[in-house]
């Protein structure tokens, strides 16, 4: 029995038992209490769901299994009823009275009560379990949290913030301060490797041999002097390694080429779908809408990002209003090879209010990532029929993540090895290259790839067996020294493995969110259709939090998860046809008008800010437009409306405000381009976060001193002193051992009272 969410059969269920066939079922349940195999029967349920009351057979429906669980079971040890009680207040201390108060399991419709003059309330009596409570007044901001009730502790108090006053808006007659960003590769190419490097490709590639893809990552502007990937990187020194396997005998071996679009301050996640469909579009024409043979895509951080949106292009898949290659290539000649991918250039900007540490993967502290993760998003290093490609695989290092869809291996030696995450970023793409060199040692890396069974027929690809299976994961041997040896973990017998949304190492951007852009903004000026307003949303929904609790192991107490709502300044812009303020767009008939919308806000930046973020979503038909965003006059975020879903809330990257700080700038929002008369665009959601100093763990057993802190904190040096009277702080010369994402000192000093610091460099 299924109340919330329902199962699509994709395929015809045979005359059998459907005549007509097919059941469509996307929402709630549904009861059918006829037999299945009477004559003339027919289920179309596009609202409903459907419920078996008679077994069809295996030869008829093949059940398949739904990564989106429907049902939710409301925990609680104790079986007395619970009277929840508390007090509602304004954030000045004073009751406020007529607030209402409401209490859920998950959004199913509970119990409420109002507030009376003394701003106190109880509501009906619960029975112990998970509940979504909320407080809301007219003008005042929700408050919504999540909690586990028990006899103990049943008392939440709440306290209410008033709505700001929406700001006020001039309309204004200006150009766009910025050009649309440049489409279709920012003069990127397709290299071939001809055994020596990687140069133009001048001539038609051979068809009849199978083909490599190598693309590099992100290059930091602060390399300089470092050779270019493609020059003196890793995709020359994989290149070479397969040449001297024989690759090049069986194989075109090619590398993407975009160093001028990967040159950034910040990983420019944002440019990797447009590079993705010019890679694939490039493929394509280089060789064939009928090429037959096998493809490799091997990538390394955002490369990993630009061949998943190549092989979706090339299968004839789209995301966003993207085209895609028609006729479409075989999935099921592609094999994809992640190094480290960097889905986390973009994630580090999410808050994530609660996690778990999971020490079971690979006694290294693990977070179990929630909220982060779970919105739609524009970008992936999975393609969008994952189950349809060959061979996915994951290898992790420093920044990647887990994926069901992949077959993952856990590089957890890197942080032994590296202390420098940036190294360590690197560690996934030379362990790749080792295993070429190195064929045969690992059971993971070149062992298991299209280019090894071609060299060598007699060998099975993909490789069968429970350890291979999609989900599953691999780590680095603890008891080798060979750093090549992987061993499955937690596999054997079972179909997956259990371990969710991976992060191996505690190096993520560690920050507080200010909420303060909803108080702090200016008189806003606007061209085109804009409306500037405050909207209320949570950073973590019902369910997370709901889990989050469930999945604890012990429910002793009242544990609570603060769904973080607030009041969100908010920018809806849209484009029209014809009009004041418009702009012509050279189109494929000639001449189009535009009426462009564009926002102008002036904000004060909080004075300890580094980095912000800030969502947003489009709907309708953007054409070749573009969705910008910049300060005082500086475009600094750019992305074409046609690589973004629509109608489903995604993130920008990190972007640096730190020349911004304590000082209010003017933010540029706006739909460039054009040649769209009715995309809407809705920004929400700005954010700033400052980063936190690290913090120093101290404990001591028998006389010995142990000291750690995050391996993120490089520039840290630690120091100590016998008092805090004026005397001096000495470095500690012990050196640091780093393990689990920590660095770690222990000693023995005789002193009975001593202080320690970690001081920045």
């Amino acid at each position: 029995m299924s109340p919330i969410v329902s199962y699509q059969y994709p395929n015809d269920l045979g005359s059998e038992a459907l005549t007509n066939g097919g059941v469509n079922s996307p929402v709630v349940s549904y009861q059918f209490f006829n037999s299945l195999s009477e004559s003339g029967t027919t289920i179309v349920s596009p609202i409903v769901s459907y419920q078996y009351f008679d077994w069809p057979g295996d030869d008829v429906v093949q059940l398949l299994s739904s990564p989106h669980v429907s049902y939710f079971y409301q925990i609680g040890s104790e079986t007395a009823p619970i009277v929840l009680s508390g007090q509602v207040s304004r954030t000045d201390g004073g009751a406020l009275s007529g607030a209402t108060v409401s209490a859920s399991v998950l959004s199913a419709p509970g119990v409420s009560a109002t507030t009376g003059g003394d701003g106190n309330f109880a509501l009906p009596a619960l029975s112990p379990g998970v509940y979504a409570l909320a407080v809301s007044r007219p003008g005042f901001v929700t408050d919504r949290r999540v909690v586990t009730l028990s006899a103990g502790t049943a008392r939440q108090d709440f306290r209410l913030r008033p709505v700001p006053t929406a700001p006020q808006t001039q309309t204004v007659t200006a150009p766009p301060p910025f050009s649309p960003p440049p489409q279709g590769g920012e003069g990127s190419a397709l290299r071939l490797f001809d055994g020596t490097s990687f140069v133009t490709i001048v001539a038609p590639l051979d068809r009849a041999k199978m083909t490599v893809v190598v693309t590099h990552g992100w290059i930091p502007p602060f390399s300089s002097g470092v050779p270019l990937p493609l020059e003196g990187g890793w995709p020359k020194n994989l290149a070479l390694a397969l040449q001297a396997k024989g690759v090049n005998t069986v194989a075109n071996i090619l590398a993407w080429d975009w160093a001028l679009a990967a040159i950034a301050a910040l990983p420019p996640e944002e440019k990797t779908p447009d590079q993705g469909l010019a890679l694939g579009k490039a493929l394509y024409q280089a060789l064939g809408f009928d090429y037959a043979q096998r493809v490799h895509f091997i990538g390394h951080s955002l490369g990993a990002l630009v061949n998943a949106a190549a092989a979706d292009y090339l299968h004839g898949h789209a995301r966003g209003s993207q085209e895609s290659a028609q006729p479409a290539w075989l999935s099921s000649r592609t094999h994809l090879t992640l190094t480290d991918e960097a889905e986390l250039a973009r994630v580090a900007g999410r808050e994530v209010l609660f996690g778990t540490t999971l020490a079971a993967f690979t006694g290294l502290p693990v977070q179990r990532v929630n909220s982060a993760l779970t919105d739609a998003d524009y970008k992936s290093p999975i393609p969008m029929n994952p189950a349809g490609c060959a061979w996915i695989e994951n290898y992790v290092s420093a920044f990647g993540l887990y994926h069901p869809e992949a077959v993952n291996v856990c590089l957890q030696k890197a942080a032994e090895r590296f202390p420098n995450p940036v190294t360590m970023h690197s560690y996934s793409a030379e362990w790749y290259r080792k295993s070429v060199e190195r064929v045969g040692a690992s059971l993971m890396g070149f062992t298991n790839s299209f280019e090894r069974t071609t060299l060598f027929p007699g060998q099975s690809f993909p490789p069968a067996g429970a350890p291979y299976r999609a989900g599953n994961v691999f780590r680095q041997a603890t008891t080798s020294p060979d750093w090549l040896v992987v061993e499955p973990v937690n596999c054997g017998s079972c179909p997956e493995c259990s371990f969710p949304y991976l992060e191996l190492l505690e190096n993520r951007v560690e920050a507080t969110v200010d909420h303060a852009v909803a108080s702090t903004v200016g008189a806003i000026k606007s061209a085109g259709d804009v409306v500037v307003d405050f909207g209320e949303r949570t950073v973590v929904n019902i369910a997370e939090g709901a889990n989050y609790l469930v999945d604890q192991a012990s429910q002793a107490g009242q544990q609570v998860v603060d769904l973080a709502n607030g009041v969100w300044l908010r920018v809806r812009l849209r484009t029209g046809r014809g009009g004041g303020g418009s702009w012509r767009a050279k189109d494929e008939g000639g001449t189009s008008t535009n009426t462009p919308a564009y926002a102008w806000l002036p904000i004060a930046v909080p004075a300890d800010a580094v980095v912000m973020v800030f969502d947003f979503t489009i709907s309708g038909d953007g054409v070749e437009d573009a969705l910008a965003f910049g300060i005082n006059g500086t475009n600094l975020f750019s992305v074409g409306t046609k690589f973004i879903p629509t109608n489903q809330f995604t993130t920008s990257r990190l972007i640096d405000v730190s020349a911004c700080a304590g000082t209010t700038n003017e933010f540029f929002f706006g739909v460039l381009g054009g040649t769209s008369t009715n995309c809407a665009a809705q920004i929400e959601g700005i954010r700033f976060y400052t980063l936190n100093a690290p913090e120093l763990v101290i404990a001591q057993s028998s006389g010995v001193t142990r000291l750690s802190w995050p391996s993120s904190a490089n520039g840290y040096a630690l120091e100590t002193a016998v008092n805090l009277s004026g005397d001096p702080w000495n470095a500690v010369t012990n050196t640091p051992a780093l393990f689990g994402g920590r660095f770690t000192v222990t000693n023995q000093w005789p002193d009975q009272t001593r202080f320690f610091r970690l001081r920045a460099r």
